[in-house]
């Protein structure tokens, strides 16, 4: 049925408009094309194979101006995703969304890219570093990685009760 889109997730978007409705002021309806080099996985971007240009196609769909119920949400979703499958079709067709505006360029990506190479090298040679020459460091790991297995195993909630039934009681 789509040939530049997966299907939406109509129920699931259906349902979180439902329940959110009351939270939110509006939808952001977000279309990307690559006009060249599409990211298919991550070692083809490791690779640098990345892309030269992004392009946005950015709405704003108030939430006053949708469906109020579910399956006429589902409805709105699925022509929304029409409108992206001739969206796309043309951007291919002709390179850019309708109002297109160029944002940056090739060398700020590159420039940004290699900026972010550099600093998360250094943060792990100087990590390195510091576990390596640091007894407070390894201990500062370690109970870090303690404090995580606690929570990740219990829970944030039931160490709280726990500790304030071990204060309080």
């Amino acid at each position: 049925m789509y040939a530049y889109l997966l299907h939406p997730r109509t129920k699931g978007f259906a349902e979180a408009t439902c329940t959110l409705k009351n939270n939110i002021k509006s939808v952001i309806d977000i279309t990307v094309g690559y006009p060249e080099n599409i990211p298919e996985d991550l070692i083809s971007l490791f690779a640098g194979n990345y892309p030269r240009e992004v392009h946005f196609d950015v709405k704003c769909h108030p939430i006053d101006s949708l469906p109020r119920d579910s399956e006429g949400l589902q409805d709105w979703c699925k022509d929304l995703w029409a409108e992206k499958e001739i969206k796309l079709r043309e951007f291919y067709r002709n390179g850019k969304f309708d109002g297109d505006v160029l944002v940056g360029g090739e060398g700020k990506m590159k420039r940004d890219m290699i900026a972010c190479v550099v600093f998360w090298t250094l943060l792990i040679i100087d990590s390195f570093i510091a576990f390596a020459i640091s007894s407070w460091f390894r201990w500062y790991l370690l109970l870090g990685g303690v404090i995580y297995r606690i929570i990740s195993t219990w829970g944030v909630g039931e160490i709280i009760i726990a500790a304030y039934y071990r204060l309080y009681q």
